[in-house]
């Protein structure tokens, strides 16, 4: 997969590092990030049926009655990865849109970022998203974890 190269300044250690995004333009593909340098996976979300399942879910959620159609979307995006994908090789929930970890200290705070400029591109293979404990619960499971992740979350 060619994934474009972003730099990052570490908002703890003040590192600064490169690390891969999805290129510019992609419509409905993520790049997600658990909380280890190597724990990212990808979605394509107009494939991939489940995301359309969890937008639903939470979408009917009785705990977002009255949010705009923005912060919905934004809530999704959260909790998407916690709620449907199946977790990174050391139990972590993968999230879109989740900051790199910074390879000095390991946190996940950014202080800077930009897009490298004239863009920079690297070819990595980057595993597809999995969804075999999702796919295994029923719909009542289902809207259950929905809830469950909602409520994790604050709201």
């Amino acid at each position: 997969m060619k994934l474009q190269l972003v730099k990052y300044i570490c908002g703890v250690c003040k590192f600064e590092f490169k690390a891969p995004q999805i290129k510019a333009g992609a419509y409905a593909e993520f790049l997600l990030r658990g909380q280890s340098m190597e724990s990212i996976a990808y979605l394509d979300a107009m494939e991939d049926k489940t995301y359309d399942e969890v937008d639903a879910l939470i979408k009917s959620n009785p705990r977002l009655t009255g949010k705009s159609a923005n912060v919905i979307a934004g809530i999704l995006r959260k909790s998407y990865g916690a709620i449907a994908c199946n977790p990174d090789s050391e139990g972590n929930a993968f999230q879109i849109g989740a900051l790199p970890v910074c390879p000095s200290c390991g946190s996940q705070s950014i202080e800077y970022w930009e897009v490298i400029a004239p863009p920079e591109f690297i070819d990595r293979v980057v595993p597809p998203v999995t969804h075999s404990v999702w796919q295994s619960l029923n719909s009542y499971e289902k809207a259950q974890k929905v809830d469950q992740v909602l409520s994790d979350l604050g709201y």
